[in-house]
């Protein structure tokens, strides 16, 4: 037994002799990154490879394959994650776990970009009021308040736009409605929870996108109608937002409760403030005259 603990230890001792000589006769680099001098194989500070060619359709498949499908690091490790453990995975991703996983805002961006790719249900296409013709000859010389009012249009005539603007007013209902139950020591700033909202849209898009390509294949008698998968994508959204809070603030079961109550009523209040704010701007920017002919109401209505 000691005879193998000594030979262990020659081992390691040569073993760390060695690399200390291959580091010292390293062919020494210069980072084409960020131009770093270094020993070795990466970059100490940008992590960039030594050797670098010219990239072939070779390279740029596989450096896809791996960004994309890796078990350890992409997209399909943090899908899977996401859908396993959404509130433990959130809660190790605000407390640095993050190298394994995608930022939020890119998996939000990719999710949405393959929504485009399903093709619609047969009455998701619901019809909208137009944008009204007129108001582009009234509002010919106020282009401040016409860029507001397409602006607005073009979000609420897609679910998915319309959604994450609404999960971006009702982000500061989050810390604030944690600290109105005094859970200050445990709490969520700004910013961590609108990665924790991201996180848990991409959740819900996931199963909506699942759910309505199934659905796609069924017979047209036996396909429910679109506006009940909104209902569940909605239920969806806020259970899996509060079971992401619970996980990551681990407060109490009655604290959970009153947050669960009173979150939306906070978010309601942002709500009414964020659309105030912008009847405000449309007052200010336009004269008296001009405003009873704007009726925002008009296409806002949801």
């Amino acid at each position: 037994m000691k005879k193998r603990f000594s030979n262990l230890q020659q081992k390691l001792r040569d073993g760390n002799h060695m690399t200390s000589i291959n580091l010292g006769e390293a062919e020494k680099h210069v980072c084409l990154n960020c131009g770093t001098e270094y020993r070795g194989d990466f970059c100490p500070r940008c992590k960039q490879k030594a050797t670098t060619k010219r990239l072939t359709l070779k390279d740029t498949l596989r450096n896809f394959s791996d960004r994309f499908t890796h078990v350890d690091r992409g997209l399909l490790h943090t899908v899977i994650d996401l859908l396993i453990r959404p509130g433990y995975m959130v809660r190790d991703y605000l407390r640095g776990h993050r190298a394994e996983y995608i930022d939020p805002l890119m998996l939000t961006i990719i999710i949405v970009a393959v929504s485009y790719f399903i093709p619609d249900m047969p009455d998701e296409g619901s019809p909208i009021t137009p944008y009204p013709a007129t108001w582009d000859a009234l509002l010919a010389n106020y282009p401040i308040v016409s860029k507001l009012t397409h602006f607005f249009y073009w979000i609420i005539t897609d679910d998915q736009r319309y959604l994450i603007l609404t999960g971006l007013i009702f982000t500061p209902a989050i810390p604030v409605t944690l600290r109105l139950i005094r859970a200050k020591e445990k709490s969520l700033n700004l910013s961590e929870s609108l990665h924790l909202l991201l996180y848990s849209f991409s959740y819900a898009m996931i199963i909506m996108l699942s759910l309505e390509a199934i659905f796609l294949l069924l017979p047209a008698s036996m396909m429910p109608k679109f506006d009940y998968l909104i209902a569940i994508w909605i239920v969806l959204l806020l259970v899996v937002t509060f079971t992401m809070v619970k996980a990551c603030t681990e407060i109490s079961w009655k604290k959970m409760v009153l947050f669960i109550i009173l979150a939306p009523i906070v978010a309601e209040v942002f709500n009414k403030g964020f659309y105030y704010l912008y009847d405000l701007l449309i007052d200010i920017l336009l004269p008296s005259e001009l405003e009873s002919q704007i009726s925002i109401n008009a296409f806002f209505a949801k």
